[in-house]
């Protein structure tokens, strides 16, 4: 009987969007807002609503050429690992190593923080991918997370055409 409800479980909804050259999808219905930041593109996705699990998806592309090579990887990964154990409250797994279904070669961290001035955690995963000599930044921040939503976000980053 698991794997008959397994088998009917349907995947998420999720748009395309771009980002630069950079194409991902993102879950159906959330509305972007452009960051500002002197170093890349970024933008901010949310559900619409109320948001009543405060998630939030966040995607950059910087171009960092240094990092983005094969012998610089453990710089990546521990700068990934240290920025979010700086969180206030942190509590962060080990960086994992993975191949999306885009082909792209990252590193990913999950924990929990809490912010200043809130009494509740959020979990938070934190991937960066390499995309030839840029690095695409992929932050799903939220107090309930969705897996299935988080995993089909982070398949679906790939080089645009």
């Amino acid at each position: 009987m698991i794997v008959l409800l397994a088998s009917c479980a349907s995947s998420p909804s999720l748009d395309t969007a771009k980002l630069e050259t950079l194409d991902y999808v993102v879950p159906s219905g959330w509305t972007s807002r452009p960051l500002s930041s002197p170093h890349g593109s970024i933008v901010e996705w949310t559900p619409q609503g109320d948001n009543e699990r405060k998630e939030s998806l966040v995607v950059s592309r910087v171009a960092n050429p240094a990092l983005a090579l094969e012998k610089n990887r453990a710089y990546l990964t521990r700068d990934l690992v240290g920025a979010n154990r700086a969180l206030p409250e942190a509590r962060f797994s080990a960086a994992t190593s993975f191949i999306n279904r885009g082909g792209l070669r990252g590193v990913r961290v999950e924990g929990t923080f809490t912010p200043v001035g809130q009494a509740q955690a959020y979990h938070r995963i934190h991937a960066v991918l390499v995309d030839g000599p840029a690095l695409v930044h992929v932050l799903f921040t939220s107090r309930e997370p969705d897996r299935d939503q988080i995993d089909a976000v982070l398949d679906g980053v790939r080089p645009g055409a």
